[in-house]
């Protein structure tokens, strides 16, 4: 009061002071017991949790694998010290092997900046990788030492993607790579050419040339394989010579027989069941045989009869 007059004089001034209130979140995930195939339903189960003294608004949870586009829950506003349960079902796409990470993320009702947490989903994901090839080897007899096209599909005929996928031949060596390695998505066909030849040492009519496909499922890393074999006819031609030296009157009266000669095979396969004949002493004489010779291969022969 003012001591000359009876008045009552006042004054307020007012003070914001800061009051420290620790904002927290805290999420869980549950995965489900039984294993899930793609295609299928993954349902993820969880609570999320306020462990501070303050509310938190603008609570989001959410998968990092299927986007905050998808939430899990929110979004909400979390009292201090409240939980709230969330489920959520998603179809399991191809080539999710399970791994995930839950966020949550919230901003205290008196503050500015959000804060999150996280928690590691590592659910069960079944998967069946599986891969077929198939060679398309021609059928028409291909000339010796020529080098021949042949073309080949490789299919992964699973539920994932199939990583360091190859093809490999048993030609010119085992093991020679004609694809690969690649990584071959569920449902795709990837064609391919090869080339190969018959050698020129290779005695043989035809070719068998066996492909394999290897590849690595990407979730499970299961080794799945497939073979194909084709064979390729080769062009052969088959070729014999005889040759006759007629001995001179002096060495048939010495007793050294009538002849020899020699039969030679000229051609590039092999002879089998080969005979030299003459008509003496006697029509169809074996002289030679029966014998095989290999390309190029030489068998003397004589005939010793008696004048």
């Amino acid at each position: 009061e003012h001591l000359c007059v009876d008045v009552t004089v006042t004054d307020t001034s007012t003070l914001v002071c800061p009051v420290l209130f620790p904002p927290d979140v805290d999420v869980t995930v549950v995965c489900p017991e039984e294993p899930t195939a793609p295609g299928g339903d993954l349902m993820y189960t969880g609570e999320v949790t306020n462990p501070g003294n303050i509310t938190l608004g603008e609570v989001v949870v959410y998968s990092e694998f299927f986007g905050e586009t998808q939430p899990l829950l929110g979004p909400i506003s979390l009292a201090p010290n409240e939980t709230v349960h969330y489920a959520r079902n998603f179809t399991v796409p191809q080539d999710f092997c399970g791994a995930d990470r839950i966020m949550v993320t919230g901003k205290p009702i008196c503050g500015v900046e959000s804060i999150s947490d996280s928690a590691i989903a590592l659910c069960s994901i079944h998967t069946s990788p599986a891969v077929v090839v198939k060679n398309h080897a021609p059928t028409e007899p291909v000339v010796r030492c020529a080098t021949v096209v042949a073309t080949g599909s490789v299919e992964n005929t699973g539920d994932v993607s199939l990583v360091d996928l190859r093809v490999l031949s048993n030609q010119p060596s085992a093991g020679t790579l004609v694809y690969g390695p690649v990584t071959l998505a569920p449902g795709k066909v990837d064609e391919f050419t090869y080339e190969v030849a018959a050698s020129e040492d290779c005695d043989c009519c035809q070719l068998s040339v066996t492909l394999t496909a290897l590849g690595a499922g990407q979730c499970s890393e299961e080794i799945v394989r497939s073979t194909s074999t084709a064979i390729i006819p080769i062009e052969s031609n088959p070729a014999i010579d005889v040759m006759v030296n007629c001995y001179s009157a002096a060495e048939i009266l010495a007793g050294l027989g009538l002849y020899d000669g020699e039969v030679k095979n000229t051609g590039d396969i092999t002879l089998t069941n080969v005979m030299v004949k003459g008509n003496l002493p006697e029509p169809n004489t074996v002289l030679v045989g029966p014998i095989s010779l290999v390309p190029g291969e030489t068998q003397f022969f004589f005939n010793d009869v008696d004048v």
